[in-house]
């Protein structure tokens, strides 16, 4: 069926069957649409809110399906098979799930979920090319070899079968097999994911950076989502001293997946890094600006009248003139345009100015203030979000039902102790709660 013209939510709520080419073009939208993405993100929030209201779990499968298929279009793998491993018997849907659990690295549940699409489903080949490729991450592959040769000619069209046998070759240690297969698959279809994902990285392995980082910025700029190959680009943006996009793919990766662990170590130790830096060229700034301040007036060849004047005034320093303004010099005595214009030449010689000191503490202080409003606004608008926007399970939700807690304010007022009392509500949960509230900067009130 063609979804071009039909809204991502309709095409998910039908609780249809969807092709692999459907769910394909599908992903191609979220990931190059922003409101595409945007509307999938709320049919998770939205489908998980209808399950809760019902006290169903997800027994409307419909609400199941659309939250499985958004989940795993988020890239969001183990919560996708969570919610697609509570429906039964389709073959779509045992597709989707294996490969929801193939993408968290649960290769054995997966190899037994896809062996289970029926042979004679629109789903089969596409599970037995994934399945050749669960089998080869396992370390089988001449399994996964014999899996892909005993597949029809037509399956040899597709960039994932290529891709597939580019991966059974590389865990083989054919390494030049695979770049090979991993390049057949890109002149089929030059935006395949997986291919310059694996193609990058087997260059990244072999130091080949620049190649690497080239096929991995192609990769993440098709799909947003793709853990991997953000974590591996941070990696070596870090490598090559860019810092700062470093950060911005950790931060891409922990938006997707807010409890990736690895993402998080890294995006701390790159803020730690780049902080380093800023302080370090900072501090050579400051250095810079000590010692022209404290250049002596005496330095240059002011006029007579001119040297008199700032004498009077107690000003020995370039540093000092910053601290006055030209109406302060103008108003004394004998002092007029021309020794103005004589000393902001000298001024402008060493990229200062008159009156620059004060401007500066002025805008300090403005900046402080500014800074300030908008950390409290920052605060009042977390703490204003309605509990939903925390993403929580179904069991932690129960807890903030059972408190009727509606926002993320309430229930930083809540000790452990509070939530710990709620039926159902262990150290698991308890444990999910404050790593949601860690994220947001937040935590819950401290105990008596």
């Amino acid at each position: 069926m063609s979804t071009e013209k039909v809204s991502v939510r309709e095409l998910l709520l039908t609780g249809e069957g969807l092709s692999v080419a459907s769910v394909n073009e599908i992903r191609q939208r979220v990931q190059g649409d922003p409101a595409a993405y945007e509307e999938v993100r709320d049919l998770v929030r939205e489908a998980a809110d209808s399950a809760e209201s019902t006290r169903k779990s997800r027994a409307d499968g419909k609400v199941a399906y659309a939250q499985g298929m958004a989940l795993w279009l988020l890239g969001r793998y183990e919560e996708a098979a969570e919610a697609l491993g509570s429906l039964e018997g389709r073959a779509d849907v045992k597709y989707y799930l294996g490969s929801a659990l193939a993408e968290a690295g649960r290769w054995e549940e997966a190899a037994k979920v896809l062996g289970a699409v029926p042979k004679k489903s629109d789903w089969y080949l596409d599970a037995q090319v994934l399945l050749a490729e669960v089998s080869a991450k396992l370390g089988k592959t001449d399994e996964a070899q014999a899996l892909l040769e005993a597949l029809p000619a037509e399956t040899h069209e597709s960039a994932e079968y290529w891709a597939t046998r580019g991966l059974t070759a590389e865990l083989a240690g054919e390494v030049a097999v695979a770049r090979e297969l991993y390049h057949r698959a890109l002149e089929l279809d030059p935006d395949h994911p997986k291919s310059l994902f694996r193609l990058a990285y087997s260059l990244d392995l072999s130091g080949s950076d620049d190649q690497a980082v080239e096929l991995y910025e192609r990769c993440v700029n098709l799909e947003r989502t793709h853990i991997n190959a953000l974590v591996n680009l941070g990696v070596l943006y870090e490598d090559r001293g860019d810092t700062r996009r470093a950060i911005q793919c950790y931060e891409r990766v922990l938006a997707a997946v807010p409890t990736h662990g690895r993402a998080r170590l890294y995006l701390k130790d790159a803020q730690a890094t780049l902080s380093e830096v800023v302080d370090e060229v900072e501090l050579k700034r400051r250095d810079q600006l000590e010692r022209v301040l404290g250049t002596p007036i005496s330095d240059f060849e002011l006029s007579v009248r001119s040297q008199k004047c700032l004498e009077q005034m107690n000003i020995h320093t370039l540093g000092d003139l910053t601290r006055v303004t030209e109406v302060d010099l103008l108003a004394r005595k004998n002092f007029g345009e021309t020794s103005l214009a004589e000393i902001k030449a000298v001024m402008s010689q060493k990229s200062l100015r008159l009156g620059q000191a004060l401007e500066e503490s002025e805008v300090a202080r403005a900046t402080a203030s500014t800074t300030r409003s908008r950390k409290e606004a920052e605060l009042a608008s977390k703490l204003a979000a309605p509990l939903g926007e925390l993403e929580l399970s179904v069991r932690s939700r129960r807890c903030m039902e059972e408190l009727k807690l509606k926002t993320v304010g309430e229930l930083t007022q809540k000790t452990e102790d509070d939530l710990l009392a709620c039926g159902n509500f262990g150290q698991v949960s308890l444990a999910e709660v404050k790593e949601r509230l860690a994220e947001l900067g937040l935590k819950l009130k401290s105990g008596a």
